[in-house]
């Protein structure tokens, strides 16, 4: 991988890594799939959190609707956007497959390595939200938006 797809890479995500290395093993499928396990668990705290906010401690809102929302947020489809958004789907050869729900799971699969990595990099969950809160804007304010229809 070239220096400079690594730059923009870490432009278009917001954060720079300190330790580039970290963020090479997050792209490199072969060498993932274990940083990945610790990314998913990143974004789906993330994720519940979000949603606990919108819909905050009223029964009326637990169970079913909390958790639409919450597999709608970080579907694998939505990463899958987001990989395309940083440019992770021609980096990292994501769209070699023809079929559909395996580039999703790869993007998926990379998306949560490279917050893993920024973790591992950093060390602040406080940090990682804040990222998580930027790059996935895009699908936060959809959310929103449904909510406050739906149920406010």
């Amino acid at each position: 991988m070239q220096e400079k797809d690594l730059l923009n890479l870490m432009h278009k995500l917001g954060y720079r890594f300190k330790d580039v290395r970290i963020l090479e093993r997050a792209l490199d499928k072969n060498r993932n799939k274990g940083v990945a396990k610790i990314g998913d668990g990143l974004i789906n705290r993330w994720a519940k959190s979000k949603i606990d906010g919108y819909f905050g401690s009223r029964k009326k809102f637990r169970g079913l609707h909390k958790q639409q929302y919450y597999n709608c947020l970080i579907s694998n489809r939505n990463l899958y956007s987001l990989a395309v958004e940083l440019g992770l789907v021609a980096l990292c050869h994501i769209n070699e497959s023809s079929n559909p729900r395996n580039k999703w799971h790869k993007a998926g699969d990379t998306i949560e390595a490279i917050y893993a990595g920024i973790y591992d990099d950093c060390g602040d969950i406080g940090k990682v939200n804040n990222l998580l809160d930027r790059n996935f804007s895009d699908l936060l304010i959809p959310l929103e938006t449904a909510l406050r229809k739906l149920h406010y």
